[in-house]
């Protein structure tokens, strides 16, 4: 019997959950924005740098909860709120502006507090990621995990780690940070299940079995954890639970728990991605060592160096966030008819018109790449002059409400690594994983950490 070909919607749809980065750059138009069909959907990739910014706060692009394909999803998106419930600011809903506000006040209070408490990257670098006996038992520098001693870790657990202890203290103090192993394992099982959910299974299969079971989990573990900073009288005035404080407790908990899952996944990675950039770039990690004492004394304007400066290890961080940006891709759908391009950008100049359903992707990866918008656009070049916009925070009233607390806790993380630690790398091949959540190495952030002598 022959089987009948798949329909171009479907197959877009399959090779979307596939693997939706090498999909999205083979859909790439000249002009800048490609359109095509995506399940029961019309969908536009949006590539342009000029064309994406307008696109992210255009007030008739939303993101919201609406179905996006034959089963309600791409491939299972929704069930990830399941973890996150009813706190995430989502564009669309009418509560966005006073929860996206609400949110607003705890990142900032979270950023004027004072780090009273908190291991230092080297010293959970010592520890290893699974205590303080490490994974060969003997309590010095982790290596894989296979007991020859050869100093590989790979940064993603080590980090996540350093990144929650910092947000958790500076969020609600220092009652917490003893839990920050088990958010740690929580927040893996969220974003695999959640990746897998979307991008990774079969779309009969994204509502129910094994990732559903790990979301289930992982939204105990943190509604656990949640609960019980609420119910700590010691942390009735901690700087986020007042911004908190007169929401019903149902939402605080979602609100908290939306708060560790934003705070920690996108800052991770970009400290992954620009550690290991500068391990496979040794003259500019020789280059951002000398801000690393600065960094750490904090004598630097963190907020002024991350519009945009001289100080090598802010355009190094910078450069990993261009290159690798922690939102790869921001998909709106649209609530109101309305009309992109057509404004000049590096396309031919033509606009399209967007109706009511459609779904928009602003590739934040491949507009930071955008060929005769800046030279050698793959290239890690932190000192470059012609990038272009820069993206990786958002632009305008939908720009990211938690840059200033991330690019602090990126630029403090880097530098404590960079004073106690050498770092080079065990590959530079490895191809980019692109999960719903950001973009990943396959396989891994494999380095070599050795004590700086």
């Amino acid at each position: 019997m022959k089987v009948p070909a798949l329909t171009p919607a479907l197959r877009h749809l399959r090779d979307f959950q596939t693997d939706v980065l090498a999909f999205f750059s083979a859909m790439e138009a000249p002009s800048g924005i490609a359109a095509f069909p995506l399940g029961v959907r019309r969908a536009f990739l949006i590539t342009d740098p000029d064309v994406v910014a307008d696109a992210i706060d255009h007030p008739a692009l939303v993101r919201d909860r609406r179905a996006l394909g034959p089963l309600g999803s791409f491939g299972g998106y929704a069930p990830i709120h399941a973890v996150i419930g009813d706190g995430l600011p989502l564009l669309g809903n009418p509560l966005a502006k006073e929860r996206r506000a609400r949110v607003g006040r705890a990142l900032a209070d979270a950023q004027r507090a004072h780090l009273t408490r908190g291991d230092s990257f080297a010293t959970l670098l010592a520890d290893g990621p699974d205590g303080p006996d490490g994974p060969d038992g003997d309590g010095n520098v982790p290596g894989d995990g296979d007991g020859d001693g050869d100093g590989i870790t790979d940064l993603v657990e080590l980090v996540t780690r350093s990144v929650l202890q910092r947000l958790c203290v500076r969020s609600f103090g220092d009652a917490c940070a003893d839990e920050v192993a088990d958010l740690a394992h929580a927040l893996e099982a969220t974003t695999r299940a959640g990746h897998h959910q979307s991008v990774g299974a079969p779309l009969w299969a994204s509502w129910w079995g094994e990732d559903v079971r790990d979301l289930v989990d992982a939204r105990r573990t943190l509604e656990n954890f949640a609960k019980r900073i609420l119910d700590n009288p010691a942390l009735k005035d901690a700087p986020t639970l007042r911004a908190f404080a007169d929401v019903p407790r149902e939402l605080q908990v979602d609100e908290i728990i939306t708060h560790v899952l934003a705070g920690t996944e996108t800052t991770s990675l970009a400290i992954c991605w620009t550690i290991w950039l500068l391990a496979a770039h040794p003259q500019w990690q020789a280059r951002a060592i000398a801000n690393a004492d600065e960094v750490a004394a904090g004598t630097l304007d963190l907020e002024r160096l991350r519009l945009g400066s001289d100080v090598p290890l802010a355009q190094c961080v910078r450069e990993a966030l261009r290159l690798y940006p922690s939102f790869w891709q921001l998909f709106r759908v649209a609530e109101a008819p309305c009309r992109l391009g057509g404004g000049g950008g590096d396309g031919d100049g033509d606009a399209v018109e967007i109706a009511v359903g459609d779904v928009v992707f602003c590739c934040l990866y491949l507009a930071h790449r955008r060929p005769g918008r800046t030279d050698a656009p793959d290239a890690f070049v932190p000192d470059r002059r012609d990038s272009g916009p820069f993206l990786s925070f958002g632009v305008g009233t939908r720009s990211c409400i938690g840059a200033r607390l991330g690019f602090t806790m990126v630029m403090e993380t880097v530098a404590d690594l960079l004073l106690h630690h050498t770092i080079t790398p065990t590959s530079t091949t490895r191809p980019v994983e692109a999960l719903v959540h950001g973009l990943h190495r396959h396989g891994g952030f494999p380095v070599r950490i050795a004590p700086r002598g």
